[in-house]
């Protein structure tokens, strides 16, 4: 059997683990967690909504769900011209990483694919230079993936 680590309750013993009441004005809410996550007043709704809270197992998904939730989330706060560039390039991006885990795209496939839609262009003094087609969008999920992924450590 698992030993909860660390100080025992000296009150709200009648509480499961992370959550706790406050009682403010004569009302009681009860709370989880350290962030303070209100869960109401009313005990039975606030011990259902703990148990979504303390037994969600939140999978990682994959790169549509993702897409997906940046579109319902986050596009609206663009601007129009940057919400139809930002749909093109998930459109792309969801053809080639759509069915794939978040887990399982690495730095290198990410690398990959901005190297493939980058061209090399020649400019009025006959010098090369690498021009981006294509500019991924800050998604959470490439935000962890190109993080650290810069020139030598690509290859993780």
């Amino acid at each position: 059997m698992l030993v909860p680590m660390g100080r025992r309750r000296q009150h709200d013993h009648d509480l499961p683990p992370h959550m706790h009441r406050k009682v403010r004005g004569g009302v009681q809410r009860f709370y989880y967690g350290r962030a303070g996550i209100a869960l109401g007043p009313d005990f039975a709704a606030a011990l259902k909504r703990y148990a979504e809270l303390h037994t969600a197992h939140a999978a990682p998904g994959t790169f549509a769900d993702a897409a997906d939730a940046y579109r319902r989330d986050e596009m609206g706060k663009k601007a129009p011209a940057t919400q139809a560039q930002y749909e093109a390039q998930l459109a792309t991006l969801v053809g080639i990483f759509g069915s794939m885990q978040l887990d399982a795209i690495r730095p290198k496939d990410v690398a990959d694919v901005m190297a493939a839609m980058t061209k090399k262009r020649v400019d009025a003094k006959g010098r090369v230079a690498a021009s981006k087609s294509f500019k991924v969008m800050p998604t959470t999920c490439f935000r962890g993936c190109v993080s650290g992924a810069t020139g030598a450590n690509i290859e993780q």
